[in-house]
């Protein structure tokens, strides 16, 4: 029998959580998000906010870039939830993203920005 991954946004993933199967983490995030429906702001798509979150929990777990944990800490020393923090983080990683997705790719011209962007938040 194997023990179901269980994930809080508001508290620091599971130590080791980087050496877990990124399914399991993303499933994870995914079950969390659709036990806080009620609580949580309408989600058109659970897979994809779910995925934000992971890059970010990712991100904070290896410490890089720098900018993502000390911007967590400065949204939590501003009275928000880490839950709440985390999705203030995931708005210039979802710029990022749609950036590149609309073929925009000279909008996202590396890391620096994203660094930039994060220390901004």
């Amino acid at each position: 029998m194997t023990l179901e991954l269980r994930y809080d946004a508001d508290s620091e993933p599971v130590e080791g959580w980087l050496e877990l199967d990124e399914q399991q983490r993303q499933d994870a995030i995914v079950r969390y998000h659709e036990r806080l429906k009620v609580e949580h702001p309408e989600l058109p798509n659970i897979v994809l906010h779910a995925s934000i979150h992971l890059v970010l929990e990712n991100q904070l777990a290896m410490g890089n870039p720098a900018e993502a944990r000390l911007a967590l800490e400065r949204l939590r020393s501003r009275g928000l939830t880490r839950h709440e923090a985390l999705h203030r983080l995931g708005v210039p990683l979802s710029d990022c993203l749609f950036a590149l997705m609309q073929g925009e790719a000279e909008r996202v011209t590396g890391l620096r920005e994203y660094e930039q962007a994060l220390r901004a938040v």
